[in-house]
């Protein structure tokens, strides 16, 4: 958990002092390092020997380095000035974030397309 806090203490410091000196430089570290502290990892679950019985298994379940609250609140109190600083790009990286969820949410037997089955 050390690791964790020392990190979103950079992420921290590195988004204060991007956004208020203009520095393209500290915006672009603060971006990195989000990328990688609010990262989308795999299912702990899933295992090839469970494939098999696919069928009543749950479906896959991402997973965050941090526990929901800690990530929620670095993207409602430290993420708003990245966003303002950065632009499109801090736009582009929490998308995709969420694409990664969502294709690590997906079974191997739904890797047919991205279908969402929203359009009927």
């Amino acid at each position: 958990m050390g690791t964790v806090t020392l990190s979103v203490a950079s992420f921290r410091k590195a988004r204060c002092t991007g956004s208020a000196s203009g520095q393209g430089g500290k915006v672009d570290e603060a971006l990195d390092l989000a990328r990688v502290l609010l990262e989308v990892l795999p299912d702990q679950r899933a295992s090839k020997d469970l494939e098999k019985e696919e069928i009543l298994r749950f479906p896959p379940e991402p997973r965050a380095r941090l526990d929901t609250w800690d990530y929620e609140q670095i993207l409602n109190k430290n993420f708003p000035e990245p966003v303002m600083a950065a632009g499109i790009r801090a736009l582009e990286l929490l998308c995709d974030l969420l694409e990664a969820a969502i294709r690590l949410s997906r079974r191997q037997s739904d890797d047919e397309g991205p279908e969402d089955y929203s359009c009927i």
